[in-house]
């Protein structure tokens, strides 16, 4: 099967072995441990993103945002507002049309909306060929 409003495949049953890893992973997405995310490599091919299915199937009540290999700021910033104008946000919405840097666009959401209003799991798959994860990671973060 898909993640919900992605092309990102997981398996549907047959899903064994990660009791600890799926146990950790709740407890990090639920807050428990003063932690803000979880981040899981590893060689493509292993369940990393049988795993994040797991997880994300377990919080219906977050929002999803799936980016899939390389991630450009246009990718964010269009994502986001697909998730904010369906949420219906206009504060929001006027940050990301705003004339400000990336940065500053993203900085005030995640301390204005995604903080106080907006329950969301960003998940980041495939980036086994990407050569600026850490841009990424750091200009989204």
């Amino acid at each position: 099967m898909f993640l919900k409003g992605s092309n990102v495949r997981v398996l549907e049953t047959g899903f064994v072995g990660r009791r600890r890893y799926v146990q950790d992973g709740l407890s990090v997405l639920r807050g428990k441990t003063g932690k803000y995310g979880l981040l899981l490599r590893g060689p493509a091919g292993i369940g990393k993103s049988c795993l994040v299915g797991k997880l994300v199937e377990r919080f219906v009540d977050k929002e999803l945002v799936v980016f899939h290999g390389v991630v450009t700021e246009a990718d964010v910033i269009l994502k986001l507002r697909k998730l904010i104008k369906r949420l219906g946000y206009k504060d929001a919405l006027a940050i990301l049309k705003s004339n400000d840097e990336y940065e500053e666009k993203i900085e005030s959401l995640f301390r204005t909306v995604f903080k106080d209003r907006v329950s969301t799991i960003i998940y980041f798959d495939d980036f086994e060929g990407c050569i600026n994860f850490s841009w990424v990671l750091g200009r989204l973060l």
